[in-house]
């Protein structure tokens, strides 16, 4: 179902579309991402913890 309202004003709230089904234009079909769950986020106060964090996701990676 095409509903541009709908899309612009999700996608200004909450930076996705929460509800599937819905798309900005006929034959234009988005991939919903969702946010991560709260209890896989990963809490963080400053850029400092960020950067601590993202480098933390590297290392386990590249072990």
């Amino acid at each position: 179902m095409v509903n541009i309202d709908f899309c612009l004003s999700s996608y200004m709230a909450f930076r996705y579309l929460w509800k599937d089904g819905v798309d900005f234009a006929k034959g234009f079909q988005h991939k919903n991402f969702r946010p991560v769950e709260n209890e896989n986020r990963i809490p963080v106060r400053t850029p400092e913890d960020i950067d601590s964090e993202i480098l933390k996701q590297f290392n386990k990676l590249y072990r």
